[in-house]
C-alpha cells in the first residue's frame, strides 16, 4: 500500500522535465559517439559504418582478423552484443563499438 500511496502522489503531482537539461545531456552523448568513432577508425586506419553489421563485420573478422565463434562455415560472423562481448578481450575495437551502440541507443530512444 504505501507504493500505491506513493504512485497517487507522483501521478498528483507530476514530474519536473527540463528540455534544456535533455537537450545538454543529448550534446554531452553526442560529443561521447563522436570520440568513440574518431577512437574507433584510428584503431582500423579507416572510416566505416558503425551502424552498418556488414561493415562492422568486414572490419572484426576479415581485416583485423578477430575470431568470430562461428559453429560452422555456413554461418555468418555475428556483431550482436553477445558476439562483440565474446571477442572484445582480443582488441579494443569490439569494446569500442559496444559503448557506440549503447550511447546511439539512448539518444535514439
Amino acid at each position: 500500500m504505501p507504493t500505491v500511496l506513493c504512485l497517487a502522489r507522483m501521478e498528483l503531482t507530476g514530474l519536473r522535465f527540463s528540455r534544456e537539461e535533455a537537450e545538454k545531456l543529448r550534446r554531452v552523448l553526442e560529443i561521447q559517439m563522436l570520440a568513440l568513432e574518431e577512437q574507433a577508425y584510428k584503431l582500423v586506419g579507416h572510416t566505416f559504418s558503425l551502424t552498418s553489421p556488414a561493415d562492422v563485420a568486414k572490419v572484426l573478422y576479415r581485416e583485423l582478423g578477430l575470431s568470430s565463434g562461428k559453429l560452422n562455415t555456413n554461418q555468418k560472423p555475428s556483431t550482436n552484443k553477445e558476439a562483440l562481448t565474446k571477442i572484445k578481450s582480443e582488441h579494443p575495437l569490439p569494446g569500442l563499438i559496444l559503448q557506440w551502440r549503447k550511447i546511439n541507443s539512448i539518444i535514439t530512444k
